[in-house]
């Protein structure tokens, strides 16, 4: 496989499949070579059966299970950076428009 997006897709779907076994918090790395799965947790090999991460089996209804939760998160970010003020809204009397903020 090639390609950013598709690397997204498979640590977004193998991140998904892995935390239906145990409760995991994955930070996901990807770019055009490959993608990263890194947790707090140690994961037990010998538990996991690696061909069932690469199964294609409920792959429509995994993979959409998987982006709706990646989706949600970047949106949970999002919110507590604009509370913690990681994001700038601006100075006081010329605050940005959210839909300048959200291109950003």
């Amino acid at each position: 496989f090639e390609g950013r997006l598709v690397h997204e897709g498979l640590a977004s779907l193998f991140a998904y499949r892995l935390s239906k076994h145990k409760t995991y918090t994955f930070s996901l790395a990807f770019n055009d070579y490959g993608f990263e799965l890194l947790t707090d947790k140690r994961i037990e090999t010998h538990e996991i059966d690696i061909h069932q991460l690469a199964d294609s089996g409920n792959l429509l209804t995994d993979f959409s299970g998987s982006m709706n939760m990646n989706e949600m998160a970047r949106k949970k970010f999002r919110d507590i950076a604009q509370i913690s003020g990681l994001l700038f809204n601006g100075y006081p009397g010329k605050p940005i428009k959210n839909k300048h903020l959200q291109v950003n």
